[in-house]
């Protein structure tokens, strides 16, 4: 961005002026004016990405406290305290990138981290390795908690024929003690029953 001089700011103090009092600014005292205020606009978003407040930085990353604090010991990133310098951060982060890429290593298609060449870092290689194992036994915990919510489908066509059948011997009760009406409205509910089966491909 072009540095903005003492006479833009004259020139845009004079437009602010002019403006204030309903007059109009000549056309290098609005364009002064919008070159100063770009550059605060400028200068106030940097000021703001240096001093982000942590929680928000938490937000917007979308990790917990604990992954943060693990980053740091091994990254050394600077995440420490209440206030952070994202211009740090993303220094760090692509010093961090470029150290991988020394040792042999890349983010693949598939957007994983992967070995780029023979040779790479041994002890590098053999984090990797954990790391991808503990990423697979956390989608497997994942796996094995959804298998266990889920009702086998026997279960539920096993459960559904039971409360038909239920419900045929309440409705010859029905028929005899109560009335023929009820019966029928019974029958009713028992058909629809059986048409909500076949949707579900339980049908016998």
């Amino acid at each position: 961005m072009k540095p903005i001089t003492e006479e833009d700011r004259k020139l845009a103090a004079e437009s602010r002026r002019k403006r204030s009092v309903g007059e109009r600014p000549t056309q290098l005292e609005s364009r002064a004016q919008r070159r100063v205020e770009k550059a605060e606009e400028y200068e106030t978003k940097r000021s703001a990405y240096r001093t982000c407040p942590k929680p928000i930085y938490i937000e917007l990353t979308g990790r917990t406290h604990q992954v943060l604090n693990n980053q740091i010991a091994s990254h050394r990133l600077p995440l420490s305290g209440d206030i952070l310098d994202l211009g740090a951060v993303l220094r760090r982060f692509h010093d961090v990138l470029a150290d991988m890429a020394r040792h042999g290593f890349r983010y693949g298609p598939d957007g994983n981290v992967a070995v780029e060449r023979e040779g790479a870092n041994s002890q590098a290689v053999a984090h990797l390795g954990t790391w991808r194992n503990i990423k697979a036994q956390r989608e497997q915990l994942r796996l094995d908690a959804e298998r266990r919510s889920y009702i086998p489908r026997e279960d539920v066509h096993r459960f559904l024929g039971e409360l038909a059948a239920a419900m045929r011997t309440g409705g010859e009760r029905l028929q005899r003690e109560v009335s023929p009406i009820a019966y029928e409205i019974h029958n009713d509910v028992l058909a629809e029953l059986e048409r909500i089966k076949e949707s579900w491909g339980y049908a016998d």
